[in-house]
């Protein structure tokens, strides 16, 4: 799990969140930290390449922090 979420740390620093990057928190919600709805957005597009995963729709709002993407992104790997 460590792996993963480093890689979802690299795919979050190398997104256009529309923050500095340099200092973002993997339990601190996104938002909080500056991050809003396009950037989220640029994200999810960004870890469904990775991860050739699908992220729905109505999955977005449970996506607040690094460790919850990480633990949906988990949960996407280990089903598919």
């Amino acid at each position: 799990m460590e792996a993963l979420k480093q890689e979802i740390m690299t795919v979050a620093k190398a997104t256009k969140l529309g923050i500095d990057t340099s200092n973002l928190q993997y339990d601190i919600p996104l938002s909080t930290q500056g991050v809003d709805s396009i950037g989220m957005f640029s994200l999810v597009l960004a870890l469904q390449e990775k991860f050739q995963i699908e992220i729905p729709d109505e999955d977005f709002g449970k996506l607040d922090s690094l460790v919850t993407i990480a633990d949906y992104v988990d949960r996407r790997l280990r089903t598919n």
